[in-house]
């Protein structure tokens, strides 16, 4: 049971970083950004390119996947969210569903759609503490989503840029109107955005070991689900849906099979 919790935990917090973005870019935005889910795949595949096929240490694929997918929320966002701005909202959601089928597509033909094994070439150390197993990647992936969530609390509530950002998610006009770039406030945004779904890639890719390029959208959905258990827009929100999300399904599985 508490093996299934610990894995709950884990999976969650994978799920709150993808829905962390997705509410940050619902909050600056006002725009459900359906190719989240993409970006996971993208990150996932070019941490699978560094790691596993170039053998490279697991944090430089994560870097990696970081940079490429933080490039990538900039562009959709210039392409997809801003030349929509001020016009039905419904405009740029069904952009980025386009762009959403657009890299989806993009990714199998670069990376094929087959199956992947993804090696993150950590030592195999496990520690049994109270009959709970716990591996040195599930150890990585907690302090890492933890910290990282620590980290975007801690900048959106001290930092320039923080502030910046809840004004424009409060009120975007009045946001304007005091000097705020909101502009620049929603690229940064989209960027922190994608990053943190390429980044959730690596984790959940290294955890399970396989990845496939079809599997942004079931996560992508999974994210949108999560930020709506906790209400979308809600940074706070996002995390605990996740992790009600991630706990709910991993007992799920346990109890009655992925059936």
């Amino acid at each position: 049971m508490f093996d299934l919790l610990i894995a709950g935990l884990i999976n969650g917090n994978a799920y709150a970083l993808v829905a962390l973005g997705l509410s940050l870019v619902i909050g600056v935005a006002n725009v459900v950004n359906f190719a989240h889910g993409s970006l996971f795949a993208v990150g996932a595949m070019v941490g699978w390119l560094v790691t596993s096929s170039l053998g490279m240490p697991l944090w430089l694929g994560a870097l990696a996947a970081i940079a490429v997918t933080a490039a990538l929320g900039w562009l959709i966002n210039l392409v997809a969210v801003r030349p929509f701005a001020g016009k039905a909202p419904i405009a740029a959601v069904l952009a980025t569903i386009a762009v959403m089928i657009i890299l989806d597509n993009l990714t199998q033909i670069v990376f094929g759609p087959e199956v992947r094994r993804f090696d993150s070439g950590l030592p195999d150390i496990t520690w049994q503490i109270g009959g709970i197993t716990l591996r040195l990647i599930d150890v990585v992936i907690l302090v890492t989503s933890v910290t990282l969530m620590l980290v975007l609390a801690g900048v959106l509530r001290y930092s320039k840029l923080g502030r910046a950002i809840r004004a424009t998610s409060q009120d975007r006009e009045a946001a304007a109107q005091m000097g705020v770039p909101v502009a620049r406030v929603q690229s940064i945004a989209f960027m922190v955005s994608a990053a943190l779904g390429g980044l959730a890639g690596v984790l959940v890719a290294a955890y399970f070991t396989t990845i496939a390029p079809t599997q942004g959208f079931q996560i992508g959905l999974a994210g949108i689900a999560a930020a709506a258990i906790g209400g979308l827009g809600s940074l706070l929100g996002a995390v605990i849906g996740g992790l009600v999300l991630g706990v709910a399904e991993a007992f799920g599985v346990g109890l009655w099979g992925d059936s």
